[in-house]
Formats: C-alpha cells, structure tokens, sequence
C-alpha cells in the first residue's frame, strides 16, 4: 500500500495501512501520518520536522514546548503530530536540538529589561494578593507557591532587596486601570508582531521565556479572568481593524467592495488567525465593515432606481393637486376629486393616489397642506353641501377667501345661505371655511 507524501507515492507498512488518521493528506510542512518514519522516507521526514519547528520559531519568536506544538496544531493541522516526531527523531529535546535550538527554555531569550519589568510585576503581583510588600524569606514561600523567578535573579537584576522595593514602591502607585492599560498594550503588541491573539498557555509560554513581563496570576487578579482581559483586547482590536479598513478607502478614494476589501487585506498584511479570533471569519468581518458583493450592490442600484422612480410619479401626483387647487381655489376631498374627474381625465385617478400615498391626508400634507378639519364631526346633509357648494363658488367668482362682511354683500345676488344659518350650523365662520378646503 502506498500514500501520497511530499508529491511522491511512499509505501506504507501493512502495520499502519488501518490508521486511517495517519493516512490523511496534508499540505506542507510536512504529512501527519504515523507511517511517515517508514525507512525508506526517514531521513526526510525528519528534515521536514526541522524545517517546521524553524518556520514555527521564525513566525512566533519563541522555541515551542510540546503543549505550544499541540496548540498550533488546532489551527494548522499540517504541522506533524508529536507522535511522527518521537517515532522519526526519538524525542522533542533531540527534535528541538536537530533544528538548532537550546531545549532550556529559561532565558532562551531573555532581556535583561524583560526581566526587570517581570520581577517588578511578580512583586507587584505580592503586593495586590497580600496587601503589603515581601520580605526576603516570604518570597521564597511565594516562588514555591507561584512559580515566580527566584530569589537569586532579583539579586542579579537588582542591586539588592531594599533597590527591589524601591522599584516595587514606585510601581504599585500606579493605579488599577494604569496598569490594566499598560498589560493591555504589552498584549496588543504581542498581537502585532506575533499576528495572532495568544491564549492562555501561549502568554504563559511567553511569560517562561521572558518574553512578557506580565504574570498570568496579576492579569487575573486585576481583569478577574484571562478571558476577560481578552474580549477587551479583541473589542480593541476590531475598532482598530474597521478603522484601519475606513482609513484605507478614505485615502484612496474607494467604496466597500470586495475588490477595494482584498486590496487592503493584501497592503495591511492582516492576520487571519486575529481576524478568526475577533470577528469569527473575514464574512462576518466583511458584514461588520459593511461590505457589499456585487449582487448586494446590483440590488441597491435597483432598489435606488425604484425609490428615485416611486418620488418622480409622487411628484407629479401632486403638481396635478397644486394645478388643481390654484384653478378651483379650494383643497379637494376625495369626491370633490372624483368629480372633477368626469370633466377632466387628464387627472390622475384616485386609486394611483391611494397606491402611493396611503390615505388622502397624507396625500394633502405632502403636497403641503394642513388638514385642519376632520369633516366627519360636522353634519353630513344636504344644507351643509350646499353651503360648501357656496363657499367654493364664491372663492372663484370674488378670487379670495369669502368673509362674512362679503357674504352679506352677496347673498341677494346669488341666493346665498344667510351668515347666521352658516355659524349655527358649523360653530363659527371659520369651521365652515376650513371644512370647504378654501385657500
């Protein structure tokens, strides 16, 4: 039996061919299959090993320990498990030696700054659990209870215990949210240079190395969780991406499309792992940052186009109302319009208005009327028609609004309904008025 590995068909021993874990395909750096230390392909499998522990190492900045291996695992399942590199190199110290790195951890990369700040905050650390600074012997019970550095690296990084104090004195007058900010900085810029968001055993990882200062025990003791402290870095860091992804089509000129979003992915290098960790996929950073496909846009354009149409057919409705009033100089109601319309078919037809306004008042207000009256409260007979009737054919023949004072003058002429009749039956002369629509 034979599986594919590093584009060449390797055999595979008849004692591995019912692994179906170990014949699965990966991409480079190297196959996960437990057959892969077969003899025949041994001595390359190993250089793949060396060769992914040195592109890990070049990528995050430190030397991994077995659980950092099993952890970038869960996000690149090329990399070989730890079971191919026992079975092809014996061990992950010889592994690690092969790829021509120290198997000690501590001080591997040590900054004799890193350390200081480290020791500070340890002390620092002492001093929120216990309310007071440590002494010489209370720090050794401290080392053994929290795996602090000993009491022999203060005494190198410092001048002696009393130097370590003054420090620690200095340091804890800082303030809570002084400090959270200053923890939060140090891991957004873990975040920039390593491009991904550590999780827990990655910061103390780092923290072993002395690559950060910051003690997992005083990120818990100030933020109440790690996990805590991480939704307020990842609520930082996607203000900062969306403002990024603004600022990039701001300065040069481009709208949120899915051309203009891979330009600036390309140009801003962002890391999917920090992506993945804060928005969840690049879909739903593309959706948080208000991106649109060229379907989503195509239908924007047609939903415009139909608004844009929708306003011109309104505005002609009511340019035929305006034309109306200014030659009857009344506001019609729907049935002084149904009217007109017998003499007029030019004019639109009552459902079109229904259709597109709603209601006729809400036609009306748009056109820029007030609707003052609510006829319905006033008497619905043949007298208060006539009246109505009246009031409107004055306005035409007199070319303004009727007032009592012109009424008079010409109730004898055209056989008007007498003042009096008018107030009693509508309450006063203006009810009467506003109820004929007169303007």
């Amino acid at each position: 039996m034979k599986v594919k590995f590093g584009g060449q068909d390797l055999p595979v021993h008849d004692t591995y061919a019912t692994d179906t874990h170990s014949l699965q395909e990966q991409e480079p750096l190297v196959d996960n299959v437990s057959s892969a230390y077969s003899q025949h392909s041994k001595k390359q499998v190993r250089m793949n090993i060396i060769s992914a522990i040195q592109t890990f190492v070049k990528k995050r900045g430190y030397i991994p320990r077995r659980i950092d291996w099993n952890e970038e695992r869960k996000y690149n399942d090329s990399l070989p498990s730890l079971y191919v590199v026992y079975k092809v190199i014996g061990s992950w110290r010889k592994a690690l030696s092969l790829a021509g790195y120290s198997p000690k951890r501590q001080g591997a990369h040590a900054n004799r700054n890193v350390i200081r700040n480290k020791i500070i905050m340890e002390g620092l650390l002492y001093y929120k659990l216990n309310n007071r600074f440590p002494s010489s012997p209370e720090w050794i019970k401290f080392h053994k209870q929290y795996n602090v550095v000993s009491r022999q690296w203060i005494y190198v990084i410092f001048k002696n215990w009393n130097d370590f104090i003054s420090h620690l004195q200095t340091k804890a007058k800082v303030s809570d949210d002084e400090l959270k900010e200053q923890i939060t900085t140090e891991f957004l810029s873990i975040v920039d240079n390593k491009h991904f968001i550590p999780s827990y055993w990655h910061w103390l990882s780092l923290y072993q190395q002395n690559m950060v200062s910051v003690p997992p025990s005083l990120i818990r003791k100030l933020f109440g969780s790690y996990n805590k402290l991480l939704h307020y870095v990842k609520y930082k860091l996607e203000k900062t991406i969306l403002e990024s992804f603004e600022s990039f089509l701001e300065d040069n000129l481009l709208e949120k499309t899915n051309e203009s979003f891979k330009l600036w992915v390309e140009q801003t290098d962002v890391s999917y792992r920090v992506v993945k960790a804060v928005f969840g996929s690049w879909k739903n950073l593309k959706r948080v940052a208000g991106v649109k496909t060229k379907k989503e846009i195509e239908k924007l354009k047609r939903m415009k186009n139909k608004e844009q149409k929708i306003q011109t057919i309104k505005q002609n409705l009511i340019s035929a109302l305006l034309t109306f009033v200014s030659e009857n100089g009344y506001i019609p109601n729907r049935n002084d319009w149904v009217k007109e319309l017998k003499n007029n078919p030019a004019l639109p037809l009552p459902s079109k208005i229904y259709h597109y306004f709603g209601k006729w008042d809400f036609f009306l207000v748009e056109a820029g009327f007030d609707v003052l009256m609510d006829v319905a409260k006033y008497p619905n007979t043949k007298e208060s028609a006539i009246v109505i009737k009246q009031l409107r054919m004055m306005r035409k023949i007199i070319g303004k609004v009727p007032s009592p004072d012109d009424w008079k003058l010409n109730t004898a002429e055209y056989n008007l309904v007498d003042v009096d009749s008018i107030i009693e039956m509508f309450g006063d002369w203006q009810s009467a008025v506003n109820c004929a629509g007169l303007v």
